[in-house]
């Protein structure tokens, strides 16, 4: 067992795709929270961490039983921005506000895998 395991979930307020789509409603759930929820539930992590750019994503996020550390910066993420930039960035707030961690799982709330059936 790891002394601290913390799981990572992104909430991008600016998707152009399907605009606000993980705090849409999803099989009677916000889509962000078919993960994390699922990610508290399950007792093996310390914390759920959500990282957003907007202010109601962190609210609903928080709602959710998620920590949200801090609103990203708008010109962070983009279409073109791969996941592990992210994943960079959130590793050295945390490390650099004295949060660490040994394991970092990260949560894809749009991935069909969270979800309670598989979209055809």
């Amino acid at each position: 067992m790891y002394e601290s395991e913390s799981f990572f979930a992104l909430a991008r307020e600016g998707s152009k795709g399907v605009p606000g789509k993980d705090v849409a409603l999803v099989g009677g759930r916000l889509l962000v929270g078919w993960s994390t929820e699922g990610a508290n539930r399950g007792g093996h992590g310390d914390r759920v961490i959500v990282r957003t750019d907007g202010l109601e994503f962190a609210e609903v996020a928080s709602r959710c039983g998620t920590v949200v550390p801090y609103v990203r910066l708008a010109d962070l993420p983009t279409d073109a921005s791969p996941t592990s930039a992210a994943v960079r960035h959130t590793i050295g707030w945390l490390e650099g506000a004295g949060e660490g961690f040994d394991v970092l799982v990260v949560l894809r709330s749009a991935e069909d895998t969270t979800l309670p059936w598989r979209p055809v």
